[in-house]
């Protein structure tokens, strides 16, 4: 009868969650360039008729999904609706290994994981973050009930989704090593997930040999954005003064407990998995939702410790969400000021601290924001009658390209991304005159090394 009723919560909690999400469902197709990135690169094979990459290394299994979404491109909607779908199967699969690993207060620790701000928001528009936990919390529950093939499967998928899931592959060399397993089984679950993951990076392979295997590397973001990121980003203020509560209680109080459960294969599992994503985020600290696995796993493991009042922490972890949050302030790429709220700069950038308003009011503020903000642009570049200008949109192209697409109106000057010296010098060659949107023009001669700001305009973009 308990099984029932967590089942039955488990499932309302889902709906809840998916019905929470409604909001951000319907604006656009998310807060990030990579979003907007992944829809028009779908335009652009279709258009040109061959694969070309979303961005390096590849999202595979990602693009794939979305190439077969093609119909529904212009339906923002139902594209996010995956991935609110997605996170509802990672959810689960959280909840299953919970029940797995013999975890205290399964369904507290669910919702806390559902409900983690950089997982919830970042299933909520057209990107791979919840596909990739999902898979990857699929393969490591798999793997723990022997099922060594189909662990093996699910990793690959996840690879296919994020590259960094690959790294699953050392905590689960360790957890056979633990369990002195038979050498099929280390045969069996490496080669189906290295098969999987090659099957579906053999277009790529192919199209760009093996230069497909690099990454962006923008300028780093300084430390206390990285920090902010890792912390309040992810967890929300609220959730990370849980979050460290809950581990001073095992380190201080629980020592023993601790040190009895890392001794555990499972647990060795988790820890590793952890510490190879903070590791990774730390390497590339330019997303709040890089951060999601490691948590994940720290919540797997935590979930089997002994933590005096336990309930209120995980109770401090679900709501953070909601309430208590740290904001960045701007018109058109943050949120809006709230009434009550503590003000201040960081790196010459408005923030708040705004006790009734957390990180699921605040971002829905911002993404309504940078959609109002991209049509404004639009807008504007619409009614710019030179055929001989072209403009840096940066973080803004993809979104104003897609948008250009959808509405069949072609834009008289020519979008580019950012522009290297050699492209600066081409077009000004031509007769060319250079354009650029906010403050890109110093963002792009700090990312290629130009001197665009000599010679580009600003776009003055009128939005009320």
């Amino acid at each position: 009868m308990s099984e029932l009723r967590n089942s039955i919560l488990l499932f309302i909690f889902q709906i809840s969650l998916i019905l929470l999400k409604i909001p951000y469902l319907l604006i656009g197709f998310g807060p990030e360039e990579d979003a907007w990135g992944h829809v028009y690169n779908i335009i652009e094979m279709y258009e040109q008729g061959h694969y070309i990459i979303s961005r390096l290394p590849g999202h595979p299994a990602y693009e794939a999904l979305m190439f077969l979404l093609f119909p529904l491109i212009k339906k923002p909607f139902v594209i996010n609706l995956f991935s609110a779908f997605a996170a509802a199967f990672a959810i689960n699969e959280f909840y299953k290994l919970l029940k797995l690993v013999g975890a205290k207060d399964e369904l507290f620790w669910t919702l806390a994981f559902g409900l983690m701000p950089a997982f919830f928001l970042g299933s909520t528009y057209a990107i791979d973050y919840a596909f990739s936990i999902w898979w990857m919390l699929r393969s490591t529950r798999l793997l723990f009930q022997g099922r060594f093939v189909e662990s093996g499967f699910s990793l690959g998928v996840a690879t296919a989704f994020r590259i960094t899931s690959f790294a699953l592959v050392l905590p689960a060399i360790l957890y056979f090593l633990k369990n002195k397993s038979a050498a099929k089984n280390y045969f069996s679950f490496l080669f189906t997930a290295s098969f999987v993951a090659t099957l579906f990076y053999a277009l790529i392979i192919y199209s760009y040999g093996i230069d497909f295997f690099d990454y962006h590397k923008p300028p780093s973001s300084g430390f206390l954005k990285a920090f902010y990121k890792l912390l309040p980003g992810a967890l929300g203020l609220l959730g990370t003064l849980g979050f460290m509560a809950i581990l001073s209680i095992v380190f201080f109080r629980s020592r023993n407990e601790f040190v009895q459960n890392i001794d555990q294969p499972v647990n060795l599992f988790f820890l590793v998995t952890s510490l190879l994503f903070f590791i990774s985020y730390v390497r590339l600290p330019e997303k709040t939702a890089f951060a999601v696995p490691m948590f994940a796993y720290l919540y797997l493991f935590l979930a089997q410790m002994d933590i005096y009042k336990g309930r209120i922490l995980l109770i401090i972890l679900v709501v953070s969400i909601f309430i208590l949050g740290f904001q960045f302030i701007h018109p058109y790429r943050g949120g809006n000021p709230s009434s009550i709220a503590l003000r201040g700069n960081l790196e010459g950038q408005s923030i708040e601290l705004a006790p009734f308003k957390g990180l699921y009011f605040s971002e829905l503020e911002k993404r309504k924001n940078k959609v109002k903000f991209a049509e404004c642009a639009f807008n504007t570049l619409r009614n710019f009658h030179n055929s001989k200008a072209v403009v840096v949109c940066g973080w803004w192209y993809a979104q104003l390209k897609t948008m250009e697409w959808i509405s069949e109106q072609d834009l008289s000057p020519h979008l580019v991304y950012y522009l290297s010296q050699e492209e600066l010098d081409r077009f000004l060659s031509k007769g060319y005159e250079v354009y650029h949107l906010e403050e890109l023009s110093a963002i792009n001669d700090r990312l290629k090394g130009t001197s665009l700001q000599t010679f580009s305009k600003p776009i003055q973009i009128d939005c009320p």
